[in-house]
């Protein structure tokens, strides 16, 4: 692609992220805009992200670090099943790091992305002094390393990780045992998709009216979906049968390592 069309592709990932933000921040679901703002600055202009043990075609790609984002916990919009029992949500916060490939060819199906790590760390207190943490990861597996026996999707999300910790940086269990798997396959989240992830799982009225009453919301989250679900289903499909488009780079394996044929 020219420099021209690589420039213009940027600017197009970049201004979603930002509107899209701007579209959070205006119908309350988000403390602020200025993760997502300062997202866009960095998806237009640079530099990209650098995480350890990932091999980046700099020329080709774009990406940005989208960091704490805070989403706004209203009393109306109050979770029902939280254990212990009288536990109060008091944050939900969301990071992730996203680094794609300029795509030239929307009838190629390959990964659309070459890094992604997904992070929601969730609070909550039962006194002042009593505070719980839970936390979900989604990163895209390191393929340049020996591959371990136990699965390991792509796309993969698991329980805990490395966030799994209070402020003082430390973790009180309870009765809960904490594995570094199962790791379940999931679709890959970017800034926009993982904030629609987190409002239909903890906010589903909420989102769905976001859906019925703002065109922008769902024009990004299609956008979104068309961008990065598409080719992961269309691969994961040609298992099976092959499908329109008909040029696959894309191994269902890859996807779903537990897939005999």
């Amino acid at each position: 692609m020219s420099k021209a069309s690589i420039a213009s592709y940027k600017r197009e990932r970049a201004d979603s992220l930002k509107k899209f933000g701007g579209e959070l921040f205006r119908l309350k679901a988000i403390r602020e805009k200025k993760p997502f703002e300062d997202a866009y600055l960095q998806c237009l202009n640079g530099p990209l992200p650098t995480p350890v043990g990932v091999v980046i075609d700099t020329k080709n790609s774009w990406g940005y670090a989208l960091s704490n984002v805070i989403f706004t916990i209203q009393e109306k919009r109050r979770i029902k099943e939280i254990k212990p029992l009288g536990a109060k949500l008091i944050s939900i916060q969301m990071s992730t790091t996203v680094i794609g490939t300029v795509v030239s060819d929307e009838n190629i199906v390959e990964d659309p992305l070459t890094h992604l790590e997904f992070n929601l760390v969730i609070k909550g207190e039962l006194t002042k002094k009593i505070v719980s943490v839970s936390c979900w990861h989604l990163d895209r597996d390191l393929e340049n390393i020996k591959q371990p026996s136990d699965s390991h999707p792509i796309y993969h999300f698991q329980y805990g990780g490395k966030n799994l910790r209070l402020d003082d940086g430390t973790f009180i269990n309870g009765s809960n045992m904490i594995l570094d798997g199962p790791r379940f396959a999931h679709l890959p989240l970017d800034g926009i998709l993982g904030s629609d992830f987190i409002l239909s799982n903890f906010f589903g009225e909420f989102r769905n009216n976001c859906c019925n009453n703002s065109p922008s919301y769902s024009r990004f989250i299609i956008e979104s979906q068309s961008a990065l679900w598409r080719p992961y289903l269309y691969a994961t499909s040609n298992h099976w049968a092959t499908y329109y488009p008909i040029r696959y780079n894309w191994p269902a394996i890859k996807i779903l390592p537990q897939l005999l044929k």
